[in-house]
This record gives structure tokens, sequence and C-alpha cells, in this order.
């Protein structure tokens, strides 16, 4: 419609231009003529509408003859219409012939010609002729460049509808900032400038067309799930147009149903209602009961309506939509193939199984027979729920094959999408795609268990999809840790500095009267954060590289695998069953690829996660006890670690055999448990029977070939004076540290510095890497921060892990941490929803700061996400509970491990229970003396901690560290 818009603002500003042979009277009834078509058009009398635009075409043949202007604009006219309806190769022969005539007048007319391409390029986009339709839009907007007097409100309108095409491509990345270009330009040019406000004219046209904008980019924001933004627009949108027009114009209908959509599907029904039922009431007055927008409006309502289980009422509506469209734009029109599929999702939660399944075969038929094929996103959709559909009437294996096909396409969308999203954006987009995956995933438990090949296939989906947000992070921040371009590095500074200045306020608890200011501080940093985030995203060109790993497959990954390894895969997910359709819990899963002689992916049912995770926390409260000095008891450790062994080793070692070092990759409750502390009853630990590394997913292992140039020395972080007066600003005056943290106090650990000489010693002696031994009041944040790329990191002291409960003794390098204590009531709680301000560990000059209410010395894992490590090989943490954190299935620890490698290190060493003091200083002597020596990290680290269990039985004292990444 657009287009079509636009093309009549040229026909009013230039006018007809009459022959000759016509009157000034004749040509103005034939514009007259050629707008009430348009009327009719706009109020959905198709056939009227037609016969009245053929009548004018065959007038303005009569009297200017087959090659006139007037005529150009008579056909595009009556193509518009045919397009309306469906009738596409009709529509696109009008639209030639239109786009024929005024090319030859587009030296004269350049505005004319852009404005017939663009009619042209909406058809083809309409109808999947992306290639076409983009080189018509370009054309329009080289033509529209060459206009003397620029009209920028129809370049920008051009560019809009590139954007749309864009958009209905899944090429998100490329229309987001044609669209807020577009909104941008328009509001500027709602501001009335000083003769407006002179002469008291009216804004009302530059303020529709803004609130038009703000639909344009709330629209794409919905497809890109930013679902904040689209209701911010959404909502200011719909307020312009109740402020200018009347409530009966089809402008405001459309504006209250695009709210009550995003209302509707956000958790705001009683709000939806009111205005989806407005909408239709409104729309019936306006249109009557047979026009394709009313259509769509009792689709929306429809929809509301099957959420609130009232499916009848439902169906009565989605009947009558269907029926408006197939008779106005025909049965396989976009618009109602999408109330077809409606009406068959309200089929499937009646439990009309056969019905839903024919007409989904249907839809599915359709889409794939049009032009967008198998790249249309909806296509996926179409996929999926026809799968459900067979999935629920026992046809399994048909459903498996259309799932499959349909996470390929979700895929491609994904990989486009985080080329723009910030993180948290992609995590939140990424957790309705993932139920898609681990249904998939349950499903081939449940009925493809005996097919040789479907454990490959499934675990090569698992590849593509684990750890994504990660690994798309690690991408985007290396390549900005790489670039030359001077305004990436300052505008990568700047987002540093914001990540920290809203580390520090999201740790403060804020007076009462101060509490309004402190939320807006955040709020503003944070909206800062997001727009840097996304920004440097699609300036770092990172997805220039992306395909590669995307593309990892079990058979790259067995090629990876160095002789006599295996990787084990770990995946959780729901316990589905589909007759009767419920989830029956969750359960762990587990993938096996080796490179062993005639080995095949396995893949293995572990049981319910919900006592395996039990067992794990029993361990893990039997090691707490031993560290806080309290009475533990070792035969029960000793049972737990056996059971553990018997529910998640025990299922694997059939196919272990020849296997000598395993590669893991954890998921959920899995990440808590260090592997090698587990046995079978009066068996050795697996320690003593594989060396184990773990990564956050396969794809990593492709990257352990690759290295970069390091400042070649070893930074060593030991002993902090905690105490240390730190004059880095001065007290809050208006809140505080949170309550709770400000009453910590951190304990010097002599033996950190016993430690560290020791390894600097080991290092100087046995390598050539220059060591830079930091202790006392040296070991300060700022000294840290400012660090890059140094080839080892090793950081002796406390560690910490914010959660609601304390533990942790006086001979451990840590404090599990501090206890979450609510309020006096009446007060503010400042809530620590970034989860990578959990965790961290503690440098010089913390307490002093602590009791000022600074966070100086408090070194979160959000500040470490800041540092320049690309290029360092080892981080080694030294400390208690470094390797704990938020977990989020699928993704991973959100904690130090995650911060240290999305910084750049390429192999970290990490702790996940409190550690003794004294016993871990030997352990990592012991673990440097061998690098030194040449041994590799993993061995090191593995022959480290079997000696120390040759002097230390206990697991406590040796079993907390684990080594992630390359073992190289």
């Amino acid at each position: 419609m657009r287009s079509l818009l636009l093309l009549l603002i040229v026909a009013l500003l230039t006018g007809p231009v009459p022959a000759l042979a016509a009157s000034y009277e004749e040509a103005s009834d034939l514009l007259m003529e050629r707008r009430y078509a348009q009327k009719l058009l706009a109020a959905g009398r198709y056939e009227e509408a037609l016969k009245q635009a053929r009548q004018v075409l065959a007038n303005a043949r009569r009297l200017f003859g087959t090659e006139h202007r007037d005529t150009a604009m008579s056909l595009d006219t009556v193509a518009a219409i045919l397009r309306k309806m469906g009738r596409f190769d009709e529509s696109e022969r009008y639209f030639v012939q239109a786009l024929q005539i005024v090319r030859a007048h587009r030296q004269e007319a350049p505005a004319d010609y852009a404005a017939a391409l663009q009619n042209l390029a909406g058809l083809y986009r309409e109808t999947g002729r992306y290639t076409e339709s983009e080189q018509l839009y370009r054309e329009a907007i080289e033509t529209l460049k060459t206009v003397e007097q620029k009209d920028d409100e129809a370049l920008i309108s051009v560019y809009g509808n590139l954007a749309v095409l864009y958009q209905n491509q899944g090429r998100y990345a490329e229309a987001e900032p044609l669209l807020k270009a577009e909104y941008e330009w328009a509001l500027k040019a709602a501001q009335p400038d000083a003769l407006s406000l002179r002469m008291h004219l009216s804004m009302d046209r530059q303020r529709l067309f803004l609130a038009d904008r703000m639909s344009s980019l709330a629209g794409l924001y919905l497809k890109m799930r930013r679902t904040r933004e689209a209701t911010e627009l959404t909502a200011a949108a719909l307020e312009i147009k109740r402020q200018i027009l009347k409530p009966d114009d089809p402008r405001l209908i459309r504006e209250m149903n695009n709210l009550g959509m995003i209302y509707r599907d956000n958790g705001r029904p009683q709000e939806a209602e009111g205005l989806l039922q407005q909408a239709v009431t409104s729309a019936r007055n306006v249109y009557g009961n047979r026009h394709p927008e009313l259509a769509v409006y009792l689709d929306n309502l429809a929809l509301l309506l099957q959420r609130k289980e009232a499916y009848a009422q439902a169906e009565k509506l989605q009947q009558e939509a269907i029926s408006i469209s197939a008779h106005s734009l025909g049965g396989s029109h976009p618009t109602t193939l999408m109330q077809r599929n409606n009406l068959a999702v309200n089929y499937l939660m009646q439990e009309r199984y056969a019905a839903a399944e024919q007409l989904l075969h249907d839809i599915l038929t359709d889409s794939l027979a049009g032009p967008t094929g198998t790249h249309y996103p909806e296509v996926a959709t179409r996929m999926t729920n026809l799968a459900d559909a067979l999935r629920l009437q026992g046809k399994h294996l048909e459903a498996h094959r259309l799932q499959t096909e349909a996470l390929r396409i979700k895929e491609r969308k994904r990989d486009d999408l985080f080329q723009l999203l910030t993180e948290q954006q992609k995590l939140q987009y990424l957790q309705e795609e993932m139920a898609f995956v681990r249904l998939h995933l349950a499903h081939t438990r449940q009925v493809l268990a005996q097919d040789p090949g479907a454990a490959a296939t499934a675990l090569d989906v698992w590849l593509r999809w684990k750890g994504i947000v990660m690994e798309s992070q690690g991408r985007y921040l290396d390549a900005l840790y790489r670039t030359d371009d001077p305004a990436l590095k300052q505008q990568f500074e700047e987002l540093v500095a914001v990540r920290r200045q809203l580390a520090g306020l999201q740790l403060v608890q804020p007076a009462p009267q101060s509490a309004q200011s402190h939320a807006t501080r955040i709020e503003l940093l944070e909206y800062r954060k997001e727009q840097l985030e996304t920004d440097l995203t699609k300036r770092s060109a990172v997805y220039a590289k992306a395909g590669t790993s995307q593309r990892f497959t079990s058979n790259e990954l067995r090629k990876l695998l160095p002789k006599g390894a295996a990787y084990i895969d770990f995946v959780l997910v729901e316990d589905w069953h589909f007759q009767p359709l419920e989830v029956r819990g969750l359960r762990y899963l587990a993938f096996i690829v080796s490179n062993q002689p005639g080995a095949t992916v396995q893949m293995l049912d572990l049981g319910p996660s919900g006592s395996i995770n039990q067992v794990i926390t029993d361990y893990r409260r039997q090691i707490a006890a031993q560290a806080g000095g309290g009475k533990a008891d070792t035969s029960r450790l000793v049972a737990v670690a056996a059971e553990l062994h018997a529910r998640i080793v025990a299922p694997l070692l059939p196919y272990l055999q020849g296997v000598s070092s395993l590669i893991i990759s954890p998921d959920a409750g899995l990440h808590l448990l260090p592997f090698e502390v587990l046995r079978a009853k009066g068996k050795p630990y697996l320690l003593e029977q594989y060396a184990i590394s773990y990564v956050g997913s396969g794809r990593d292992m492709a990257r352990f070939g690759t290295s970069v140039a390091s400042s070649g020395k070893a930074l060593l972080f030991a002993d902090p004076d905690y105490d240390l007066p730190l004059h880095t600003g001065e007290a809050r005056p208006h809140g505080e540290l949170l309550a709770q943290l400000t009453s910590l106090q951190f304990s010097r650990l002599p033996d950190t510095k016993v430690e560290t000489d020791a390894i600097a010693g080991l290092l100087r002696h046995g390598t050539q890497i220059k060591v830079q031994n930091l202790a006392g009041r040296q070991a300060l944040e700022s000294t840290l921060l400012a660090q890059s790329q140094p080839r080892i990191l090793h950081l002796a002291t406390h560690g910490f892990f914010l959660q609601d409960e304390t533990s942790g003794g006086s001979e451990t390098r840590g404090l599990k941490a501090v206890q979450l204590i609510k309020p006096a009531s009446g007060a503010a709680h400042t809530q620590l929803t970034n989860p990578m301000l959990r965790s961290g560990i503690a440098l010089a000059g913390v307490n002093g700061a602590l009791a000022r209410g600074r966070d100086d010395g408090l070194v979160t894992a959000e500040k470490i996400l800041g540092m320049r490590l690309l290029g360092t090989d080892l981080v080694t943490l030294s400390a208690c509970e470094t390797g704990v954190g938020d977990i989020k299935a699928g993704e991973g620890v959100f904690g130090l491990k995650r911060a240290f490698i999305l910084a750049g290190a390429r192999t970290v060493v990490l702790s996940l229970w409190s550690v003794p003091s004294r016993e871990t200083t030997e352990l990592m002597t012991e673990f440097y003396r061998l690098m030194a020596s040449g041994t590799p990290k993993a061995a090191a680290l593995r022959q480290a901690q079997r000696t120390m269990l040759g002097k230390y039985p206990h697991p406590f004292y040796w079993g907390a560290f684990q080594l992630v990444g390359s073992p190289d």
C-alpha cells in the first residue's frame, strides 16, 4: 500500500498532463474516476473497484493514447487492485506495462518512474521474487537521488519498502538500520520549525507519517523478539493517531489491533481483549462484513479467545475470517494461509488431530509450492505444527523429518538475527527456540532409539544450538579485540566503562529518598550499553566467518578428537509423552563420539534429572561439610560418588573401550560436578582412569588449533592486602553497597604468596616466559583490568559466589558467599538480576572500599568482560568456587568462567567448591612445575591432582579444579 500511496501523492503533485485532444474538464473527470476506484479498493469492494479502474484505463487510452503518463497511472491502479485480490500474474502484466511507459519519460518525470519501479518491486516482494524486487527498489533509490529538488520523504519511503523486503527474507540485520533511519527522519520532520510555530501550521500529516514509521519499526522488533521496544513504539503510535484521527478512521483501527496483538502475546489479556474487540466492532461499522481487513482483526481476536480456551468461539471467528480472505484474496494468499494455520492450531488444541493434519498438510503444500519455498520463515512454524499433529497420532517418522527441516530454517533465521541482538536479547530469543530443539531430541530418544543414524543427526542439531549465544558473543568480542578501526576501539572502550559503572551501581542498596534517581541512572546506563552492544555487533562484521562453526557436525568433531579420546555431550530435555500429550519431568541424555575403529555416535538416556541433581547436591553438601570444618561423613561421600558413577558414568562405559581421555560438555546441574571425583565402589577414581577436560560445546574444539600472539609474560596475583587504603572516590552519599556486603571482611592468604613465588621461580628457570609477580599492595584491581594479552594469568586470592547462604571456613580461599538478607520493612531492596555480578574475586583494598560503600577491589565477572585476553593461553583461578555461577541449560554457567573465555582466554582452570589454601598451594606448584617441564596443561593438572590424591585421599583437597578449553 505504501508504494501505491506514494504514487498517488506523486500524481497529485504533478497532475495529469492532458493531451491536445483532451479538455481540462475531461482530464479532471478522469482523475476523479480514478480516485473513486481507489476508494472502492480501500473499502474492500474489489470487484467493483476493478471494474471502475478498467473503465478509467479505457478512457485514459482514448483521451491520451497508449504511451501517456496518465495512462501509466491508470494501469498502475488496475494492477494495484489485482495485486490486492491475489491475482498476481495479471497484476504483474499491468505493472510492467505502466513501467515501460514511464521509463520513456524518466528524464522529465523521474519521480513517476521511481514510483512505478516501487509498485512492481512491491509485487515481486509479496510473491517472493526477492532478487528482482531488490533490484527494482535500488533502481528507484538511484532514480530519486537524481531529482533536482530532493524529495526526502519519497526517498526515505523507498528505503522503508526495501527494509520490508529484508524483513520478509529474515534479513533483519539489514532491515533495522533502514527502518531506524526512516523513523529518525520522520521524528525530526514532525518537530515544528520556527515558521510553523509562528503561522500555527498543522503538523498532523508529519505526525501521522511518524506514527506509521513507528509501527513499521515495531513490526520488525516483534519479529526479533524485542518486545519492550515494540510495545513502546506501538503505544506511542496509537496515541498520536488517537489525537489526530476520528474514531472510525481505518488507520486508528489498525493501530489498536497492532497494540492488542502485542498485549495478547505478552501476558496482558484484558487490555488486549478491549483493543481487539474494539478493532473488530469498528471495522464492521466502517467496512461491513466482507472486507479482508476485518478478517485480519477477527483472526487476531480469535487467537486471544483460543488462549482463554474458548475454542468454539475462536473457531467461529476463524472460519469467518478465512471465508472473507479466501473470497477476496484467494485460498493461497499469504494472509489466508496464516489464518488457515491458526485454525489448524485450534484443532490441535481441541485434540481434533486428523482434521489438523489434513489442514496443515494442505497449507504446507501451498506454502512450499509458492515462490519462497523453504526460505520463508513462517514455513518452519507450519512444519512444526504439522509435526505436532503427526506425533499426536503416532506418525513419528514423518513428524521427525519435518521437525528436522523446520530446525534448519530456524537456524538460518537465528544466524541473521544474531548479527543485531545484544547478548540479553539473544538469550531471550533462544529461550523459546531451544524448546523446539529439546523437543526434537526427546522425540529422537523415544521413537528412533534403534535407528543407527538418528543419534548422529540429533547430535548435529544439538551441536548447532548448544552454547550458540556464547559463541556468537565470542566472535563479536574477538573481532573487536583484533580491529584496527579507531572508532570501533573507542566505542568498545566506552562499552567497557559503561559495564563497570553499571556493575558498581547494581551492587548498591540506595537510600529510600534516592531510590528513584538510582533506578533512573541504571536504566540510562543499561540503555546506553544496549545501544553500544547493538552497534558494535553490526559494525564488527564478525559474521563473515560465522558459518564454519555453525555448520559443525559430529563428523568434523570426530576428526578433531586426539587419538584415544572420546567426546561426551550431556543435554537436559523434557520427558515428553505424546499419547496423551504431557511432560513427565526432565531427563539427562548423553551423546558419545569417539575415533575408535567402527565407533558410531551413541545417544543414551541417563534417566530423570531431578534425582541425579539431588545426588550432586548431596555430594557437594558432603564436600561443604569438610570445607567448613564440620563433621564430614566420609562413608557417605564414597556412597554418593558411587551412586553418581552408576547413574551417569556406568551407562557410558561400554562405548569407552580403548579410550584414555574424555572431553566433556556438561549441561544444567552437571556443570557443578567434577567428573574426576567419581568412582564405582572399590574402583579407582575417574581421575586415575582418564585424562579429563571440559568444553562449553563441541564447536569449541574447532578453534583449539588457532593461536594469537600474546605479550609473552606471566602475570601472577597473590595475597592481596585487602585492608589497603584506596583513594578512588568518596563514600556513596545516597546509599551503600548491599548492606550485607559492607560487613564482609576478607582475611589475608599468606599461602598464596608462597604459591606464586614458587610458580614464578619455576617459570623463570624452566621457560623463556617473563614473570610479573604482584602481591600485597600491588595486587590491585586497576592493575589487573589494565593488562592486555598476558600469556599466563594466575589469580590466587579469595573467590566469591553470591547466593542465599554462607559457608567456607577460615582456611579456605572463599566466601560462598553473601546471604542476600531481606531489608527492613519499607526499605528498598536491590536484587542482583545480572548473573555476572554474582561471582568474582577479591583484590587489594576491598575491605575498606566495601566499608565506604564502593566496589573497588571486588572484581566481578561483569568487570572481567572488558579485559583483553585474546592470546592468553591459560587463566588459573586459584580461589574458591570460581567455576560456580547461574546456570542456563544449553548455555552453561554465567560467572567467571564465561567472562574469562569471552575475554579471549584459551584455557581456564577453575574450582567448583571452597578449596583449602595450603593444599591448593601444593597442587598449583606441582601443576606449574609439570607445565614448565613441557607437560601439556590438561596432563599436568591431572598428574598434579594424582600426586595430591596420594597424599590427601579426600577429594576435597584435590578434586575441585577443572580445566575448561584447550587441553594442550
